[in-house]
């Protein structure tokens, strides 16, 4: 039996101006990761080149377009039919330490 892992993960944004809390939608796996199975699902980048890019976010107009391009990386959809999914409003006070947090939860694959 094969095992594998994915790591699951969300981008959190804190909008300054309403003070809103904003959540990409999941993305799983990257690169490296998906490349370890061959059921065509890829990726594009590895995680650490998607989140450089969420780095520079200041608005959420900025994280909005940063998240749909982030969900373009991923090729899971059959050609032409792919649509990007939009960021979720999660309320306030989500958090305060940064205004950008990444969750991330790894998902253990068992394959045979």
């Amino acid at each position: 039996m094969a095992r594998r892992k994915l790591t699951c993960r969300k981008v959190l944004f804190r909008d300054v101006k309403s003070g809103n809390c904003y959540l990409t939608p999941e993305f799983v796996g990257d690169k490296s990761e998906l490349s370890q199975f061959k059921d065509g699902d890829s990726c594009d980048k590895d995680w650490d080149e998607i989140f450089t890019e969420f780095k520079n976010v200041k608005t959420l107009d900025e994280f909005k377009k940063v998240s749909e391009q982030a969900q373009g990386y991923y090729r899971s959809y059959p050609k032409g039919t792919r649509r990007a999914f939009p960021v979720e409003d999660v309320g306030k006070d989500r958090f305060e330490e940064s205004d950008l947090v990444i969750e991330e939860t790894i998902v253990d694959i068992v394959e045979g």
